[in-house]
């Protein structure tokens, strides 16, 4: 049941799917590495109707470790067949950040509209009255 909850609630980064496709366009492969199981990842992209974008997906499961090791980012660049320096890691947590950067790619973090939420929440409630940041 969480399996298909997983499959049934993905949903991509708002702009995501264009940049995809025009990653692609310039001949650019792309490849996933997440924590999650490889029958996920597979179903995840194909509700997503990237199946033909993702050249491969690279999860807990397929042999190469979990995030934040960098394992698993080595098997993504070794099936792509670039070296570190060759490749971007896009992600949205720290271990994804971690792991890139601890396999020597050069790392982005996606800021996610989760943690704009969280983020609008903390500045909210640092803004408001507090008496721990008394000016007296």
């Amino acid at each position: 049941a969480a399996v298909a909850a997983s499959v049934d609630t993905v949903a991509a980064a708002d702009g995501l799917p264009e940049v995809l496709h025009e990653l692609r366009a310039e001949g650019i492969e792309l490849a996933v590495a997440t924590n999650d199981w490889e029958s996920i990842v597979d179903a995840q992209l194909r509700t997503l109707g990237w199946s033909e974008l993702v050249a491969h997906g690279v999860a807990s499961d397929s042999g190469f470790g979990a995030k934040p090791e960098p394992g698993m980012i080595h098997g993504a660049l070794g099936l792509l067949g670039v070296a570190p320096n060759e490749a971007l890691m896009v992600g949205d947590t720290g271990h994804d950040i971690e792991a890139g950067a601890a396999a020597g790619v050069t790392t982005a973090y996606l800021l996610t509209t989760a943690f704009s939420r969280i983020a609008s929440r903390l500045a909210a409630a640092l803004s408001g009255p507090n008496p721990s940041f008394s000016s007296s």
